[in-house]
């Protein structure tokens, strides 16, 4: 029974986090939701403890709220830098710039109404977001990093090597 639990717990855990990765909110719901469900019918679930500890329950559901807020507000700062960024670069490039291409959103700027699913996902599936964030957005900035600040004296190799070959 331990070992279904913990396999079940894994995949949930797994299809959870991949929901949050792609920031879709039914993924999230139906897995969470069928695994109370798993949970309760393998009598994992005990709700008469629910039943006796009410406060806990309550205290708890504030805790998650509260840290799912502040999630969401940092999420949303973080989304604002990446667009402002993207502004920056396109607009100064002289190219103009194509906010609904890059967002999916008719306004700029963006506007909480046009985002209200993301928010609200970012607010209540914290956990996972605030995990696939680490994964994903925290190691690509890493890597453009990375990738920055060899470029320069990547292409002079490249340039070295080929400072006889006709130039585009």
């Amino acid at each position: 029974m331990l070992t279904w639990f913990l396999v079940l717990t894994l995949i949930v855990f797994a299809v959870m986090f991949f929901a949050a990765v792609y920031e879709s909110g039914h993924v999230s719901l139906c897995s969470i939701g069928l695994y109370v469900v798993i949970l309760y019918f393998m009598s994992v679930i005990d709700l008469s403890w629910i039943r006796d500890h009410p406060l806990t329950i309550i205290f708890g559901a504030l805790g998650y709220l509260i840290c799912g807020t502040l999630w969401m507000f940092t999420k949303w700062y973080w989304k604002l830098r990446a667009i402002k960024a993207a502004y920056n670069r396109e607009t100064g490039n002289n190219q103009s710039f194509d906010f609904c291409e890059l967002t999916h959103r008719r306004t700029f700027p963006p506007k909480v109404s046009e985002w209200k699913y993301e928010l609200i996902f970012w607010l209540s599936d914290w956990p996972f977001s605030l995990l696939s964030s680490l994964f994903t957005d925290f190691l690509k900035e890493i890597f453009n990093t990375v990738y920055n600040a060899c470029a320069k004296q990547l292409q002079s190799i490249s340039d070295g090597m080929f400072d006889n070959a006709e130039k585009q």
